[in-house]
């Protein structure tokens, strides 16, 4: 599992973490006090991008 993560296109882990930074902010928006109109949008743009990034690094063929 972490030889995929080793082997991964730096776009892609860049990709990673900010669609979990953007997802974490959007579920921080959730649980607080003050609620934004912004808060559905951050969390699935955080998913998308976070998924998206998940699938390109995960579904590649591992060599041998």
């Amino acid at each position: 599992m972490l030889e995929k993560l080793k082997k991964a296109k730096p776009l892609e882990l860049e990709a990673w973490m900010f669609g979990a930074g953007i997802l974490g902010f959007g579920l921080g928006m959730l649980f607080s006090t003050y609620k934004n109109q912004l808060m559905l949008i951050a969390i699935l743009l955080g998913l998308i991008i976070h998924g998206w990034a998940m699938y390109k690094i995960y579904s590649r063929k591992q060599k041998y």
